[in-house]
């Protein structure tokens, strides 16, 4: 920003400003929201942190410091790798004052091939990790499609994001509407200086392969994704600091509507999600009443909690409509077991003497009231589900006590 500053790209203090608020648009879209949906999530605010240091190193000059955080942020999440080669390729091009030149392309060229490697180096070296015993969870495998089914997959992915944000936006083709608008300006604004232009598609060009380099390979969870909202903001960063005073305005109006509809959605995203926790939790506290009522009446200590699910049962409730993946999933269809542990330790979290089947360590209640089953869910559901389907929630018909063991049928 201070390059831009320096550059006199900005007329005045709301400008640069409004700038610099394009530069955050990834931490602000609704992919990113994603990232709030699960306390482990919290860590990854570390790549952020490591991310945003190279950078700042990488300006700097201090290529050796850039390198070790960007190191450190790959180590934390791959999808840091991605964030920096796009930031640190704006920067290059603002540095290079917006003409591409061969030089600008070599570096370019270092910086992303940098960046990509220090992903692969990441998954090769937890794969070893794995290898040797050290750690036990699995690294994403390569996706085994076809070359030209990734291709076709990539290019479907980022004609959604342009449609609708990947079906979380509700005003239809508004990201697309922001790179049309931003590019007509930057023509209409630098019509005598065409190179200009052409390092302006080309970088968006750049920017976009590298945020779905990974959707190309391995997952399009919106978690990794979000990053097309890096190359979003980044792209249009680059036209707006370029715009004559004339038409900045314009820009201004376009990118402020589009981040108005992110921030609605994302609302709107958050208010589903707290619906869908709250069905969620309402059915394992009815579980969990069933399984009290059954002890209470007959003396025996349910342990143990089997799950299965029935033949249509949807990873989404019916009245939650912003939902990809696992934004806005529903839990009980997922990890039914770890609710109900949660929804007991909530009731009785008020008065420790309540637990039930709990470990004491320094004279306070701890561990877990129910163990999962070793059952399988395919035998769960043939032994007491058989060709049972509902579209609602029933406890009754749905959960079945047998000795120790509450066997749960997902609707």
């Amino acid at each position: 920003m201070a390059k831009v500053k320096k550059n006199s790209e900005f007329g005045s203090i709301y400008e640069e400003y409004f700038g610099r608020a394009l530069l955050i648009l990834p931490f602000i879209s609704t992919l990113f929201s994603e990232y709030l949906m699960f306390p482990e999530c919290f860590v990854y605010s570390f790549y952020v942190l490591f991310t945003a240091i190279a950078l700042y190193f990488f300006a700097g000059k201090k290529y050796v410091l850039a390198a070790i955080f960007m190191i450190l942020g790959g180590s934390t999440y791959q999808v840091s790798v991605i964030v920096c080669a796009i930031y640190a390729l704006l920067y290059i091009l603002i540095e290079g004052n917006y003409v591409l030149n061969i030089k600008m392309l070599v570096r370019g060229l270092i910086v992303s091939f940098s960046c990509l490697f220090v992903g692969l180096l990441n998954y090769e070296s937890t794969k070893l990790m794995q290898f040797l015993g050290v750690m036990t969870d699995n690294p994403k495998p390569i996706s085994s499609v076809g070359v030209l089914d990734s291709i076709a997959g990539v290019i479907r992915l980022f004609w959604d994001f342009l449609k609708n944000g990947i079906g979380l936006l509700p005003v239809p083709f508004i990201n697309l509407l922001v790179v049309i608008v931003i590019t007509l300006l930057l023509i209409i604004s630098r019509k005598k200086e065409n190179e200009r232009v052409f390092t302006f598609l080309f970088a968006g060009i750049v920017m976009f392969l590298l945020a779905l380099a990974i959707p190309l390979i391995q997952s399009k969870a919106p978690r990794v994704i979000y990053t097309l909202y890096a190359a979003l903001g980044c792209m249009t960063f680059l036209g707006y600091v370029q715009l004559g005073a004339r038409v900045k305005k314009y820009a201004q109006a376009v990118t402020m509507i589009a981040v108005i509809v992110q921030i609605f959605s994302c609302q709107q995203i958050a208010i589903n999600h707290y619906i869908s926790n709250t069905q969620d939790l309402a059915c394992a506290e009815a579980v969990l009443n069933k399984i009290d009522n059954y002890e209470e009446i007959n003396g025996v200590t349910v342990d143990e909690i089997a799950v299965c699910v029935d033949d249509e049962s949807f990873n989404y409730y019916e009245n939650v409509y912003y939902t990809l993946d696992q934004i806005n999933e529903r839990t009980s269809r997922n990890v039914a077991y770890s609710l109900l542990e949660y929804t007991n330790n909530l009731k009785y979290s008020a008065d420790d003497n309540n637990f039930v089947n709990t470990e004491e360590t320094n004279g306070t209640p701890y561990g877990r009231r129910f163990k999962k089953s070793s059952m399988s869910g395919n035998k769960v559901r043939k032994k007491y589900f058989k060709d049972m389907n509902w579209d609602h929630f029933d406890v009754d018909e749905q959960v079945v006590i047998d000795g120790n063991t509450a066997y749960w049928c997902i609707y």
